[in-house]
């Protein structure tokens, strides 16, 4: 059982037995922080004789939803709830099971005189398969002419008026959608909003605007000009992972969510459930806490598979909207990403690949691991340092033309970040585990090759775009299957790469995980040059 809905009256001395009853019957077989607890009474109050239902309408709302819900006003848990099995979560999470056990969930309801009802609630196979979302919904228009759009969307508006909903309108608008419409209008709502007024002020908002592109403070896109270039999925790399990423669209999409099981199952050697390490619980407001939290997510073991999850998780949520791009790429770790979105590699291969590299990588030789600076220069002052320093640096990363990472022995680094301090070169040191894409990783990189030569490699759908070579992989399987093990020893060409895509025809970049970093970068390599970058986390 994963989520207890308590009878919670919010007294003290009622939540403390109810929890110490709980815990008699759950601590001798369960883990610290394993089962959440809640009580529907801190949203809607005490109902009184619909207590009980009002709990089990939640729960079973919790089970359809695949999401463990938040209790509001609990910021701080009861005594008896400190580092034991359960937690309270203030924040929707989603609801990932382990294993392959179906999702459980246990009613409690107390009647004033002395009537005790317990219930446990196991989630049923769904009727269908979602799309889309279950909150926001994307309403995609469009027709041959203007004319024709706003007939569609009066059409749409009077059959909201007789019981259809926004969530199934939404729904067949992305099936019946081609981006080679001439006239394109797209907009999102939400659960709540009144369906009906939306489209009006829609309609009203295109009657207004006369331009050929245009949007809105709404977040409403038109445009009937032609498309200019061609797309590119940008993919993160390691770094770029944070706690509690995407975590509302991970509650609201049940493509994350599949991608987020998939990889919780198969990463069974991590200290913890990967899921968990992401959206972290029990942890409420203590600083010392959220701290190790970050610290954990930035294990190399942990960051590669947390965002490899989340990364292709945000891409099949974008495919159920009939996204496709016609190049794909990835800094570092996000190439394997990027090799599984143009589905050369399967969600099993990739998540294969995902946690080898990770333990390999991360994995302490008897020598010195080494670690990795960042200079503030061009690709030839960085030469320069590594010429004055010797053998034992290189250059791991050119992510801009004037942003270039060294990477290298422990002494040899500290030697370069001196030189730089007496050249008067801005540098930082970045806090790794190891020298990454340097000679040091040679014994993870023999260790990874034969992960990915077991590994089948399939056609891709786009051009996927090498951090080795800077171009566009060829056709040889077993070439692609070289270049992607040699990264790891390799210098990451993300600029050459970057500019190479540009030269053939790229010129909308979308960054796809977490963070907005290659979209800055993207930015400063291609300059003034026509472009735009899309970034698809804000935070």
């Amino acid at each position: 059982i994963d989520l207890v809905e308590a009878h919670g009256t919010g007294t003290k001395v009622g939540d403390a037995t109810e929890i110490r009853a709980l815990k008699e019957v759950y601590s001798p077989h369960c883990d610290v922080n394993q089962v959440a607890v809640g009580s529907v009474k801190s949203q809607i109050g005490h109902a009184k004789a619909a207590a009980g239902v009002a709990g089990v309408i939640k729960t079973v709302m919790a089970l359809y939803n695949e999401t463990i819900p938040p209790t509001i006003k609990a910021e701080q848990p009861a005594e008896e709830l400190k580092d034991s099995t359960f937690y309270v979560t203030p924040k929707a999470r989603p609801w990932i099971p382990s294993g392959s056990k179906p999702r459980r969930a246990a009613v409690s309801a107390f009647g004033f005189g002395g009537s005790n009802f317990h219930c446990v609630l196991e989630e049923a196979d769904h009727p269908e398969a979602f799309t889309g979302g279950q909150r926001v919904h994307l309403m995609t228009y469009g027709a041959d002419s203007k004319d024709q759009l706003i007939t569609k969307m009066k059409t749409d508006m009077e059959a909201l008026t007789k019981g259809r909903t926004m969530r199934q309108l939404s729904r067949d608008l992305r099936q019946e959608f081609s981006p080679s419409s001439q006239h394109r209008l797209a907009f999102a709502t939400q659960n709540g909003d009144d369906g009906v007024a939306v489209l009006q002020q829609m309609l009203v908002e295109l009657q207004k605007n006369t331009t050929s592109s245009w949007s809105s403070p709404r977040g409403a896109v038109y445009s009937c000009e032609t498309s200019k270039g061609a797309v590119a999925a940008m993919f993160p790399g390691q770094g770029a992972q944070y706690p509690g990423m995407f975590q509302d669209l991970a509650c609201d999409a049940p493509q994350f969510r599949q991608s987020l099981q998939a990889f919780q199952g198969a990463a069974k050697d991590l200290p913890a459930s990967l899921v968990d390490m992401i959206y972290s619980v029990g942890i409420y407001h203590d600083p010392t806490k959220q701290k190790k939290q970050v610290e954990r997510l930035k294990q190399t073991q942990i960051a590669q598979p947390a965002l490899g999850a989340t990364s292709i998780g945000l891409w099949q949520f974008l495919k159920s909207f009939g996204m496709n791009a016609d190049f794909y790429c990835g800094h570092s770790f996000g190439e394997l990403t990027a090799l599984c979105a143009a589905d050369v590699w399967d969600i099993s291969t990739f998540i294969k690949c995902a946690l080898s590299r990770g333990r390999f990588m991360a994995e302490k030789s008897d020598e010195n691991p080494g670690t990795m600076v960042a200079l503030k220069g061009d690709y030839a002052l960085a030469q320069s340092v590594v010429d004055a320093i010797g053998e034992e640096i290189c250059i791991a990363n050119v992510n801009s033309p004037n942003q270039i990472v060294l990477s290298g022995t422990t002494p040899a680094v500290r030697k370069a970040i001196e030189f730089c301090g007496r050249q008067n070169i801005v540098c930082k040191e970045l806090v790794v585990s190891n020298a990454f894409h340097s000679p040091l990783m040679a014994k993870a990189e023999k260790k990874f090759r034969t992960v990915v030569n077991s590994s089948k490699w399939l056609e891709p759908s786009g051009t996927v775009f090498s951090n080795v070579t800077g171009e566009a992989y060829g056709e040889d399987a077993k070439a692609g299957k070289s270049a992607i093990v040699r990264q790891l020893t390799s210098t990451v060409q993300f600029s050459n790469m970057i500019e190479s895509m540009y030269e053939k025809g790229a010129r909308t970049f979308i960054e796809i995980g977490p963070g907005a970093r290659l979209s800055g970068l993207v930015d400063q390599i291609l300059g003034g040059k026509e472009h735009r970058c899309i970034a698809m986390d804000r935070s």
